[in-house]
């Protein structure tokens, strides 16, 4: 863009492309908690490990998420209704 350019540069997005308006967070406190990005608002809390919440991944595409746990399970969860499956490791 020229520097004499009256023009106003494009608007910037809020998140990057590709992104999900979502995010899903694991703790200490044993808990999965899905918030939503543009207003920051807690939508849902799943707790249904017994220990620390230690590891996640998320596939929103799918609308899966597989948690891991100091409690040696792993659960797969749906992250929109929060419909979970644990697994004993």
């Amino acid at each position: 863009m020229a520097e004499d350019s009256d023009e106003e540069p494009p608007p910037r997005p809020q998140m990057f492309p590709g992104s999900s308006p979502r995010m899903l967070s694991c703790s200490s406190d044993r808990t999965l908690r899905l918030f939503d990005m543009k207003t920051g608002v807690l939508k849902r809390s799943l707790a249904g490990h017994k220990r620390e919440v230690l590891c996640l991944a998320v596939d929103w595409k799918d609308h899966r998420a597989l948690s891991g746990s100091a409690d040696h399970t792993v659960a797969s969860t749906r992250p929109q209704t929060f419909v979970a499956a644990v697994v004993k490791g």
